[in-house]
Order: C-alpha cells, then structure tokens, then sequence
C-alpha cells in the first residue's frame, strides 16, 4: 500500500511538473491536489484523486495542444471559402463563371421541378463581338465584357444573378 502510494505521488509529481510548464493555472489545480494527497485521506481516496487531478491535468495540456490544431482548422476552413468562392467567380467581369451558372441551373431546375414552378433562363450573346477583339485589340475586348458585366449585375434584380457562361456570352 505505501510503495504504491508512493509511486502515485511520484507519477503525479511529475505530471504536476510538466503542468507547471505548460501552464500557471494547471500548476495551481495540481498544488493543491498534491497537498491533498499528502494529507490524511484514506488510501482509496488518495488514489482516486490522484487520478482525477493526473486527468485534469492531462486535459489541460491536451487542450492547449488541441487549441492551435482547431485555430489552424479554422484558418484552412476559411481559406478553403474563399478558394471556392474564387473558384465560381469570372476574374474579368465579377459575374459568376460557366461552373458556377451550371451549378445554379441545376439548383434552380431542380427546385422548379419540385415545387413545380416556373424558371426563367436569360441567355444574351454580344453580336459582333469578335470584330472588337479583332480590330481594337484584346484588351478593348476585356474593357468591353468588363463594362457589360457591371452593366449586367447592375440590372438584374436582386434574388437573381448573371453568369458568364463563356466568351461573350452571358
């Protein structure tokens, strides 16, 4: 009974140790549980808080090891976001790109199908547009799908969005 009582407040000192590394308020719950140990509690008590406060400490210093993993989580999480956002948006005209209008077509249709309601589908292609790139040049033709995609996205109304589904067609 006294080698392994011995033993456990040994076990738990040198936990108590690596939790006054780790953290001040950890030290401070072990402190006084080891003073608690030491008094003149039975041996199943002693024990059993031993393992207690060897377990509070082991979740403190897991949960400060935890903490950086789930910060770390949380920044890929985001990053991931706004890599798919990305991903769904036309870089020359702010508009939603051919993967994101396939995606809301069948969302939409889908939708329509189950609810049966009606869905309406624009679909605009610049005339002449070829002539643009080919006499002024391609960046008067990326000035051109620019402006007609700030003119498109200010003229819808606001539960609806434009899509530029490829060259210039919208």
């Amino acid at each position: 009974e006294h080698e392994l009582a011995t033993s456990l407040r040994t076990s738990l000192r040198l936990r108590i140790a690596a939790a006054v590394a780790a953290s001040a308020t950890a030290a401070l719950v072990a402190d006084r549980a080891v003073s608690l140990v030491a008094g003149g509690f039975p041996l199943a008590a002693r024990l059993a808080l031993a393992l207690a406060v060897a377990g509070c400490v082991g979740f403190v210093l897991v949960g400060r090891a935890v903490a950086p993993l789930a910060r770390s989580r949380e920044d890929l999480h985001e990053r991931y976001q706004v890599a798919l956002a990305d991903s769904l948006l036309d870089p020359l005209t702010g508009l939603g790109n051919h993967r994101a209008f396939q995606e809301e077509l069948d969302r939409q249709v889908e939708q329509a199908l189950r609810y049966e309601t009606p869905v309406s589908l624009v679909m605009i292609d610049l005339d002449e547009f070829k002539a643009v790139n080919d006499t002024s040049g391609h960046a008067a033709g990326d000035r051109t799908l620019a402006a007609f995609g700030r003119l498109l996205n200010s003229s819808v109304r606001q539960p609806d969005r434009g899509y530029r589904a490829g060259g210039d067609e919208f």
